[in-house]
């Protein structure tokens, strides 16, 4: 801001210069001799040649004492030696005149320098004296308007701030028509905003502005005034103040005037147009004053933008140098590059910083960060070591407390519990006078154990601090997560008692729709399927991705629609597994074609089916779907069909577990179209294929119906044995021999049942099946009458 003050005796003198006209007429006449020589010494004078011109006027005070000029020359000769320097000299002749020539007209302007000494000499206290007289006559409008600046000035030097207002107020008020009116606004804005007193400053401003439009000052008070405006925080009227004065600045001003634009736009978080002033100045010269608090800025933006891999790179600009802002710089990348997924990067400028400036007070907070992103990358004992400098270096830091809570975590995850519980008792400790602190420590402990999956712990520890302050600041969150404890220990019958008190003493908990999602879970879970579709629905309805901590809609509409499913109601399953294969959820599609089967519909579920082959050829669901459609086809003795699917499913799949599965669908479909040859040559392919596959015992199981059926029990008898000779060791081997004696006796072949059983018992190694052998031979002795040997077996 420009600086009216007259600081130096040369300015002073030009003050003087101008205040009085030169060749100054006297009524009373004089001798030719005194006029020459008053002429010639005010000639001097105009030229500036001071020396010269206090010697002549000197000469004529000692030669003319009784001259009428006498007061001109004195005040002149002051003048004079006020420009050489001679401030001393100069005051001495000033002083006398006030007191020789009280009545002169030039007495109000050796007043006025006379203050303007002082107060360049430092002693405010003696201006604001003869400044003050100038006052006591009638001085003219311009004089009088400039005691009352100086005298403001003084009074503001002095710190008598309201005292130095009110005398720039009477400069403005009074002589509204001076010179120094629009100069004394500008002053007392200057001395407002200086006193941190921002909307008085504006005001002042603003009525300079309007009342002294073409004043110098009142053109150039844009900048000024949207500087109060930023300071006031009314960032969107220094933005307009700015944008309407900028056409008519200068160029240093208008630089300044558009690096304040970017500031303003930075506080109102216009990111767009922040980036873009800022950018004026990065794209530019280095040299320019504003060229790095640009670069910051911009970064600042490019972060909160979520642009952090830009930001990091601009806060790197200035990470290299020393001064403040380079600190600044190098603490800030290793935030975005923390955000940015590079957290070796990042450790690397925490480090940086907390050896480099370790008084900084940002020291603390680089070794805090070093430390969680140490503990997120795994690395224990490092973020042991940076949390534990944080709390031996600065004990007295904001961070302390939390950084020992942390502390304590890198000890559990060394393994180092008693170490653990000390940090966390210190925590307590250090947040002794702060109980809710102290109950965050406690509710952590609490919830280590529980991400460490000890549930039964955890459980214990939600549940005491919980019941140690029912209405305490942790109180809804121990509750909660002592039920998501019991959940996850399948207390589950706990864990639904704790759901619903949750729910009912914290309706309005941050975690409401957690509960709802959980308690539905843990109805699903007990199979309590219609217990669980209200609540998986009143989870739906409230639910804001947005907003809501548990992002889990598409599961709790999987959880709905399969609960519907269980529950048999299959449209209300198809409605709502329909939403989530809308957005392409492929085992939705295929639980729509599953429903459409089990209520009857084959159309739609096969339409389902092949929906979700074309549509997502890479799905886990694609066997499922395809063996599906091949029973589908079954069921409904479209024969042919089946076993083009089934063949499809082997063809494609041929190493999936259904593979085997719709291996022997093929010799169903065989065997129920009357085919009996196919058909056991298909079930053979399950014993050749796929001998350690669950339906290895059901295709040999049909072998012997369908020969039985066909009258051709040798050829059983050889598949058996072949099968045996080619797999000695098979547990199937022993299957296979009590499928057949099973077949003989259900077709009532007892007689070669009997054989067969008996046989069995004796040679196989299968226990597994003897109950059942021992069985029909119990069953077949009673039948005969043979009561002892049928109760030997049925006993066994």
């Amino acid at each position: 801001m420009p600086d009216f003050r007259m600081t130096s005796a040369r300015l002073l003198f030009g003050l003087l210069l101008l205040a009085v006209p030169a060749g100054r007429i006297v009524a009373q006449p004089v001798p030719p001799d005194e006029t020459t020589a008053y002429a010639e010494a005010l000639r001097t004078f105009e030229d500036r040649r001071f020396g010269m011109a206090a010697e002549r006027f000197e000469a004529f005070r000692s030669r003319f004492p009784r001259s009428v000029r006498i007061p001109d020359a004195t005040y002149h000769e002051g003048a004079s030696l006020l420009a050489l320097g001679r401030d001393l000299d100069a005051v001495a002749l000033l002083v006398g005149f006030e007191q020789e020539f009280p009545s002169h007209p030039l007495a109000f302007e050796a007043r006025l320098a006379l203050g303007q000494y002082y107060y360049d000499h430092g002693d405010s206290e003696e201006a604001l004296a003869a400044l003050a007289q100038v006052l006591d006559g009638s001085p003219p409008d311009e004089t009088a308007a400039r005691a009352l600046y100086w005298m403001g000035d003084a009074a503001v030097e002095l710190e008598r701030i309201d005292e130095g207002l009110a005398y720039y107020s009477r400069a403005a008020e009074e002589y509204p028509a001076t010179e120094t009116a629009p100069r004394a606004l500008y002053a007392r804005a200057f001395a407002l905003v200086s006193a941190h007193r921002y909307e008085e400053g504006a005001e002042t401003l603003e009525l300079l502005a309007a009342r002294y439009t073409q004043s110098d000052l009142a053109r150039n008070v844009g900048l000024a005034l949207a500087e109060v405006y930023y300071e006031l925080g009314d960032y969107n009227r220094a933005v307009a103040e700015i944008r309407r004065r900028l056409p008519s600045l200068v160029r240093e001003v208008k630089e300044r005037a558009e690096f304040l634009l970017a500031e303003s736009y930075n506080q109102l978080r216009d990111s767009e147009n922040a980036i873009s002033a800022y950018r004026r100045f990065t794209e530019g010269s280095e040299e320019s004053p504003y060229y790095r608090r640009a670069v910051f800025g911009l970064a600042w933006n490019y972060y909160h933008q979520g642009a952090h891999q830009w930001a990091h790179e601009q806060f790197a600009r200035l990470a290299g140098g020393d001064d403040d802002l380079a600190k600044e710089a190098l603490y800030y990348e290793g935030v975005n590059l923390v955000l940015s997924a590079r957290p070796v990067d990042a450790a690397d400028r925490f480090t940086r910083f907390a050896d480099r400036y370790p008084d900084h007070e940002l020291a603390p907070h680089a070794l805090f960060e070093l430390g969680v992103v140490q503990y997120g990358s795994r690395q224990w004992e490092a973020a042991n070591a940076s949390f534990g400098r944080l709390v031996a270096e600065y004990p007295e830091s904001d961070l302390t407390g939390e950084a020992l809570t942390h502390l304590g975590n890198t000890h559990i995850a060394l393994g180092d519990f008693d170490a653990a519980l000390s940090a966390f008792d210190r925590a307590i400790d250090f947040e002794a006078g702060d109980p809710i602190r102290r109950d965050e420590v406690r509710f952590q402990k609490a919830w280590l154990l529980y991400r460490s999956e000890n549930y039964g712990a955890a459980e214990d520890a939600f549940v005491s601090l919980y019941n140690t302050d029912r209405s305490g600041s942790q109180a809804e969150e121990s509750l909660f997560w002592s039920a998501e404890s019991a959940f996850q220990a399948d207390r589950l019958s706990v864990a639904g008692e704790r759901f619903r008190a949750y729910m009912r003493d914290f309706p309005a908990g941050q975690h409401m729709d957690a509960a709802h999602y959980a308690l539905g879970w843990t109805y699903f879970r007990q199979e309590r399927y219609e217990l669980a579709v209200p609540e998986f629905q009143r989870f739906l309805s409230a639910y804001r991705e947005r907003t809501e901590s548990v992002p889990y809609r598409a599961d709790a509409e999987l959880r709905l629609a399969d609960s519907y499913f269980a529950l048999k109601d299959y449209a209300n399953a198809v409605r709502v597994y329909g939403r989530l294969a809308a957005d392409g959820d492929d085992y939705a599609l295929y639980q729509i074609g599953q429903a459409y089967a089990n209520a009857a519909d084959p159309f739609e579920a096969i339409a389902s089916f092949r929906r979700l082959l074309e549509e997502f050829p890479g799905s886990e669901w694609r066997e499922e779907a395809r063996y599906s459609l091949g029973y589908l086809f079954f069921l409904n003795e479209d024969y042919e069909q089946a076993v083009t699917e089934y063949r499809a499913l082997i063809r494609d799949y041929g190493s999936h577990p259904l593979a085997a599965k719709a291996q022997y669908g093929i010799g169903d479909a065989y065997f129920n179209a009357g085919d009996l040859d196919r058909a056991i040559a298909e079930y053979r392919a399950v014993l050749e294929r796929y001998p350690r596959s669950p339906f290895a015992v059901d295709a040999a199981g049909s072998i012997q119906v369908a020969l039985v059926a066909a009258g051709d029990e040798a050829r059983a008898t050889a598949i058996i044995d072949s099968f045996a000779a080619a797999h000695p060791e098979s547990p199937l081997v022993d299957e296979l021999r009590f499928r057949r004696a099973e077949v003989r006796y259900r077709s009532g072949q007892t007689d070669q049942a009997l054989d067969d059983l008996l046989t069995f018992v004796r040679t196989a190694r299968n226990e597994e099946l003897l109950p059942e052998a021992y069985y029909y031979l119990g069953v077949i002795y009673a039948g005969r009458g043979r009561a002892r040997e049928a109760a030997t077996y049925l006993g066994q």
